[in-house]
């Protein structure tokens, strides 16, 4: 998640999707995941793949469906950055 977070902010959005993908792997079921995919979704917005991103944040609503708090609101603004209906 560390890494993710640095390569996204030194717009390195093809690493930062790497690596938040391989958090996400490895925890699939663990209380990093919303955020990994969270993490997911915004390194393929940076990257321009609209689409991806919105997949992203529909494999987030669909796994994890009860977010709530910063989680929920980080994830409604990842949705309208990428521009998701």
């Amino acid at each position: 998640m560390l890494l993710g977070d640095a390569l996204a902010g030194k717009r390195d959005f093809a690493g930062a999707a790497l690596a938040f993908n391989d958090a996400y792997t490895r925890g699939r079921t663990g209380p990093r995941a919303p955020e990994a995919l969270i993490g997911l979704a915004n390194a393929f917005s940076g990257l321009n793949n609209r689409r991806e991103a919105c997949d992203t944040l529909d494999d987030l609503r669909s796994n994890f469906p009860n977010l709530r708090g910063p989680q929920a609101e980080r994830a409604a603004e990842a949705r309208r950055r990428a521009g998701c209906r």
